[in-house]
């Protein structure tokens, strides 16, 4: 999923390149994704690009993934990115079904909470 205008801008305005800001979230992204394919078995993931708009609804976060038993919500986040209001939507949706959506900045917080 492509930044979102409010989290760009942001950034943009405290100085931080355009490359540096896709760049942040997507050193969070490539990592999951090789986890998910180097795990055996491979575990199943949908994930919103961030190289091309959305084509599923706004605010749906950045990974679904199916593990041990458990689906998974994650929205990858820069060190100072901040939710959308349409994420924040999201989130709340998901919550009254009884699922979580994971704010996570690092590969460190993911991995906590797919092996706890």
């Amino acid at each position: 999923m492509m930044l979102s205008r409010l989290e760009g801008n942001s950034l943009r305005a405290a100085g931080v390149p355009d490359d540096a800001v896709e760049d942040e979230v997507n050193d969070l992204h490539y990592p999951i994704i090789d986890f998910c394919k180097k795990a055996i078995p491979e575990i199943p993931y949908i994930w919103s690009r961030t190289d091309k708009a959305a084509t599923i609804g706004k605010g749906t976060p950045d990974f679904s993934l199916f593990y041990k038993g458990k689906a998974y919500l994650f929205e990858c986040k820069s060190k100072r990115g901040t939710v959308s209001p349409d994420q924040v939507v999201w989130k709340i949706k998901a919550e009254a079904q009884q699922f979580t959506v994971h704010v996570i900045r690092s590969m460190r917080e993911f991995l906590e909470i797919i092996e706890s």
